[in-house]
């Protein structure tokens, strides 16, 4: 079938689809609506070419707005659970930082410095940077906490060790009491050294009472450190006043 006019002639006329965005209530979703106009005539016609600009121009705009609004929906999307992952990191670190300030400290600064990256990644918006970072922010927690750990089974260990020490003090105050209650000292044994003897079996007492404190507060560290002391001289009590060396 033959047209009655030229191309031009047929396209002039038509009218264009309606197009508009009607963002919901939470700006979430997207509807496209309309934006009447006319192409315009001929190419001569300077101002139906200005309303054809101009219409094109508004269909930019309006896709502009739409991959702007698909992207705040994506970030959305994305800041729960990067929002639970920092809560639960920051809930991990508090739980496990009393013990990696006791039994790695050396550990505690890679550990903070992890966390800091991933909350300011998450500050400043950046969700999916912030998710991706959390798993060698929490991978640094757990070598931390598992150094920690360690080394606290360590100290357990050794503090269990000493587990002796009171009964063989026990054992040294008894002697030196027999001593003291003795007219006459036995051989190899004087007035000085008794005295001597009595000096350490004090300073000896007040170390393990430390040591004592120290573990039931959870300072392992000084509390082993303090035992290791006491035993040295339990040690030599045991010698200077002739007891059996078993503890």
């Amino acid at each position: 079938m033959k047209s009655n006019g030229s191309p031009q002639r047929l396209i002039q006329g038509t009218r264009l689809p309606t197009l508009a965005v009607r963002l919901g209530g939470d700006g979430s979703s997207l509807a496209l609506l309309g934006l009447r106009g006319r192409i315009g005539g001929p190419a001569h016609d300077t101002g139906r070419s200005t309303h054809l600009g101009r219409t094109e121009v508004t269909v930019k705009k309006l896709l502009m707005l739409v991959v702007a609004s698909t992207l705040a929906v994506a970030c959305s999307s994305e800041k729960e659970p990067a929002q639970a992952a920092v809560t639960g990191l920051e809930t991990a670190v508090a739980a496990a930082k009393p013990d990696i300030e006791r039994f790695a400290p050396d550990r505690m600064a890679a550990v903070d410095d992890a966390v800091t990256a991933v909350k300011a990644k998450f500050n400043s918006g950046n969700y999916a940077s912030a998710l991706a970072d959390m798993q060698s922010a929490t991978g640094t927690l757990t070598a931390a906490a598992e150094a920690a750990a360690t080394r606290k089974g360590e100290l357990s260990a050794d503090w269990a060790t000493f587990a002796g020490l009171p009964a063989t003090l026990g054992r040294i105050k008894g002697k030196v009491a027999e001593l003291e209650a003795m007219r006459r000292l036995p051989r190899g044994m004087d007035k000085a050294r008794l005295e001597g003897a009595k000096s350490s079996l004090d300073a000896t007492t007040q170390l393990w009472d430390d040591a004592t404190d120290a573990q039931e507060k959870g300072r392992l560290i000084v509390a082993v450190a303090k035992a290791k002391q006491a035993k040295a001289l339990v040690d030599s009590l045991v010698t200077t006043l002739g007891l059996p060396a078993a503890m």
